[in-house]
């Protein structure tokens, strides 16, 4: 789906953008190891080791970790087979396949409005099943949905199942306060339950995570974790992790706004703070 962008006179896709921000980042000699997944990181004083899952290892006195996070899955009957064949993650991506049909929005949060909204304008029908009482969407959201009419909004429904032959056909729901269960003729369905960040790597490290799995950072850290004497005579650096000379940005990030231009400036002040950081170190010989 094309999308407008600042400085692009016309509409253009998602992977046309990534391909040119890819081609400028090698034009001022960025090296990009495409298809590599990371281990682990290792830390010893000042420097640090990014260690792949192919056994190659990436050292220096700075590192940012700007891994993204992902959307939430529900885990039940059904997820698996249906993936991509009625069962989606992202709307601007699928949506377009089901002009004038019905579909499900399961969540009540602002990417499940955003995205019942958006499906609104494609879809015939749009089912928002939310599981508690009301939508957590901002009021800005919701007012928006106000004025969708084809939009329908079922509160307190879990979903607890997909069904179907070749594609999906129904959702399994369940009343959370009566405990019946029902279900929905659905086309396709889109979930939107949160996210889940991709800090896998970091959980046998020193980096603080919080309960979510986010990188915790700056005045966020816990003081009574033991860290504040890795930093001397300092405070932690905005974007700096528990570990010094380890920054994250970006949506892995706790307290980030999970919004790509956000993420961007995070990623671009995270870059100036390892400046500011290296102009600090010390070398051990």
């Amino acid at each position: 789906m094309a999308m407008h962008v600042p400085g692009f006179p016309q509409p253009t896709t998602g992977f046309e953008f990534s391909d040119r921000l890819r081609e400028q980042a090698e034009f001022f000699g960025v090296e990009i190891l495409q298809s590599s997944s990371i281990d682990t990181i290792r830390s010893q004083d000042n420097y640090h080791t990014v260690v792949t899952t192919t056994g190659e290892e990436f050292s220096g006195s700075a590192i940012i970790i700007c891994t993204g996070s992902h959307y939430r899955r529900l885990n039940v009957d059904g997820e698996d087979k249906f993936l991509g064949i009625g069962v989606h993650y992202c709307a601007a991506c699928d949506g377009p396949f089901y002009k004038g049909q019905h579909v499900a929005v399961l969540g009540g949060g602002n990417s499940a409005v955003e995205a019942a909204l958006e499906l609104g304008q494609i879809a015939d029908r749009v089912s928002l099943l939310v599981r508690g009482e009301e939508l957590t969407a901002s009021s800005v959201y919701q007012d928006k949905l106000d004025e969708q009419e084809n939009v329908n909004i079922r509160f307190n429904n879990m979903t607890i199942g997909f069904e179907g032959r070749a594609r999906l056909r129904r959702l399994r729901v369940k009343d959370v306060k009566t405990g019946v269960e029902d279900r929905v003729h659905v086309n396709g369905a889109f979930v939107f339950i949160g996210l889940e960040p991709n800090t896998s790597f970091l959980e046998e490290t020193d980096v603080e995570l919080n309960r979510a799995g986010f990188i915790l950072t700056g005045h966020n850290l816990p003081a009574d974790k033991g860290w504040p004497d890795r930093y001397g005579d300092r405070l932690p650096l905005m974007f700096e992790t528990s570990i010094p000379g380890i920054f994250a940005a970006g949506d892995v990030r706790e307290g980030s706004t999970k919004q790509v231009a956000a993420a961007a400036g995070e990623g671009v002040t995270a870059a100036m703070l390892v400046r500011e950081y290296l102009k600090g170190v010390k070398f051990k010989i």
